[in-house]
């Protein structure tokens, strides 16, 4: 994908665009950064901006293609 192609704010996608784009719930991608189970499995780490968490949206792209040959269930619940 070309730079020119992903919209993003300057700190990055918010939860809501990340959910979307990955096709999994905002509460999942909560859970996840409250636990901290992020690496392989899970999406890449999320940081803090203000009181909102923001993702780089480039780590969300390149996540979602190695990503997937996988169902949601499997993403979701690590199935």
């Amino acid at each position: 994908m070309a730079g020119s192609q992903i919209e993003s704010s300057l700190d990055g996608w918010p939860i809501a665009k990340v959910a979307s784009f990955l096709g999994v719930s905002k509460g999942s991608l909560y859970v996840w950064s409250c636990h901290d189970k992020w690496g392989g499995r899970y999406p890449p780490a999320p940081k803090r901006v203000g009181r909102r968490l923001v993702w780089n949206p480039q780590e969300v792209i390149d996540y979602r293609d190695r990503r997937c040959a996988i169902s949601r269930k499997e993403l979701v619940y690590g199935e």
